[in-house]
């Protein structure tokens, strides 16, 4: 039987590094395929489908229907989930792909929405089952600052979250500014933080990390580029410099010592899917990369 999405990215889960890498790079080209040499020709896909009654005497043609159907099925649910991601930093979650296929939710914004302490149960469930592999991928992806990672994940287990926000909060920072750049007035790339807003006379204000990926607009990669704040909105509540709520997630308020009470298990478990996102955004950058060279 074809794999369903969630079966493909199970597989990504079990990969490391290049070979990760070279599994998302190989889905993003069969979206791109399907959506411009399958999906315009209808009259292929009836085809495909009305051989039905004989694939099963001919394996081939049985693979090729399969993964069709597959393909179909894979685009669907990475365009819906891509359309509802940019409600999640309003709450201050931030979700790699990997993590938000484990929620197999297939509408991230109306679950939000409709039951947000049911939806916190749910990710904070999956994410305690998840906790080592992310410290592993984490430490293994970034070895420089292994040390400190390691630290966040040892402040957490012991409950000690107000240290454990802090450090992550500011490696969120420094990973993004070690690993992306934007390119100045000049043309020159100048390293860019995740939480550097474009200073505007308006409330909108657009996160500089958002400039640094061009990406098309059925890519996969929309389910991580979407979750950066644009210029036609700020709702990112770990940007956002006001808050009437300080024991949230505000990276502002809790950096210049305005909250005191941030020290919650939730706002520790989205700090450190906060840096699982930024090693998405890192493997997602990677890829754009290499596409331009080819």
């Amino acid at each position: 039987m074809a794999k369903s999405t969630s079966e493909y990215y199970k597989t990504l889960a079990d990969l490391d590094g290049d070979a990760k890498h070279d599994a998302l790079d190989a889905l993003d080209f069969g979206r791109r395929l399907y959506k411009d040499l399958i999906a315009p020709h209808k009259g292929l896909v009836r085809m495909i489908n009305s051989l039905a009654p004989i694939t099963e005497k001919i394996p081939w043609l049985r693979e090729i229907q399969e993964a069709q159907q597959a393909i179909s099925q894979y685009l669907n649910d990475i365009l819906q989930l891509s359309q509802g991601v940019h409600s999640l930093p309003s709450e201050g979650w931030y979700f790699s792909l990997q993590f938000i296929d484990s929620l197999a939710i297939s509408n991230l914004q109306e679950y939000l929405q409709k039951d947000p302490a049911a939806f916190e149960t749910d990710v904070l469930n999956i994410f305690d089952k998840q906790l080592d592999t992310i410290e592993k991928k984490l430490t293994a992806a970034f070895p420089k600052r292994g040390h400190l990672l390691s630290s966040i994940f040892k402040h957490h287990r012991q409950g000690e979250f107000n240290a454990g926000i802090v450090l992550a909060l500011t490696q969120a920072d420094g990973l993004s500014k070690e690993i992306f750049s934007v390119k100045d007035k000049n043309g020159n790339p100048v390293a860019v933080g995740f939480f550097d807003l474009i200073r505007t006379q308006s409330d909108i204000r657009t996160q500089k990390l958002a400039l640094a990926f061009e990406l098309s607009e059925n890519s996969i990669f929309n389910v991580l580029y979407n979750q950066l704040a644009k210029d036609d909105r700020n709702d990112s509540l770990v940007l956002e410099g006001n808050t009437t709520r300080l024991s949230d997630l505000n990276r502002h308020s809790i950096i210049h010592g305005e909250s005191v009470d941030y020290g919650t298990l939730t706002n520790s478990v989205k700090a450190i899917l906060l840096l699982d996102f930024i090693d998405d955004l890192h493997l997602m950058d990677a890829i754009l990369k290499e596409k331009k060279t080819l």
